[in-house]
């Protein structure tokens, strides 16, 4: 993406990210460990994925990533206005565990569900001014990006042109970049057999 963004744009170095339809924001968290200047924000509907991304991908990184992403759960068809921010400063350490789990009286743990997990994590004052306060801090984008064929979950033309009026509103008024992959050509349009060859294999 860096080396589209300098083809295109060119006269500085891209440090500001966002991932939409980012999942467990793989990508963000690589980006962040590219460069400690930079800064990414993701947006996914999926609460589960955007939890396991920040304890396991954003966690690896150091706890200097923390103040460097904000992930939303949220409508990539919708303003950052009407998501929920799920970046807390409890993230990383035992405290934000505790929002995910909670132990019956036999002393076993328990996961909580969805509705349960996003209501915990939306009742803390302390949360939501974190993230709003992480949100006016973060600058537009230099590189909006959506992979993983994610686009070809938008089936109708009006979904596909309201996603790309967010994702042109996202980026930096200096210049920048909108990244997506397609799964396309004739071959998408049948069936396929894929022949493949593997060694000591047997079928029983």
């Amino acid at each position: 993406m860096q080396k589209f963004f300098w083809t295109y744009v060119g006269g500085r170095v891209p440090l500001h990210l966002r991932e939409d339809f980012c999942g467990t924001a793989l990508i963000s968290a690589e980006w962040l460990r590219s460069d400690s200047r930079r800064t990414a924000v993701g947006v996914d509907l999926d609460i589960e994925a955007l939890t396991w991304g920040l304890e396991n991908n954003v966690q690896k990184i150091g706890a200097d990533a923390y103040s460097r992403i904000c992930l939303f759960r949220g409508n990539v068809l919708h303003s950052l206005t009407s998501a929920k921010c799920i970046k807390s400063a409890l993230l990383g350490s035992e405290n934000y565990k505790s929002l995910r789990e909670t132990e019956d009286n036999s002393g076993s743990v328990i996961d909580d569900d969805e509705a349960d997990l996003v209501k915990k994590l939306e009742i803390s004052e302390h949360v939501r001014d974190y993230c709003r306060r992480k949100e006016s801090s973060f600058p537009a984008a230099d590189i909006v990006c959506a992979f993983n064929y994610s686009c070809c979950c938008l089936q109708s033309r009006s979904e596909l042109v309201l996603y790309f009026k967010q994702a042109w509103n996202a980026i930096s008024e200096k210049g920048g970049i909108f990244v997506m992959d397609l799964y396309g050509g004739t071959s998408s349009e049948h069936a396929l057999k894929l022949r493949r060859r593997y060694e000591d294999f047997m079928v029983s």
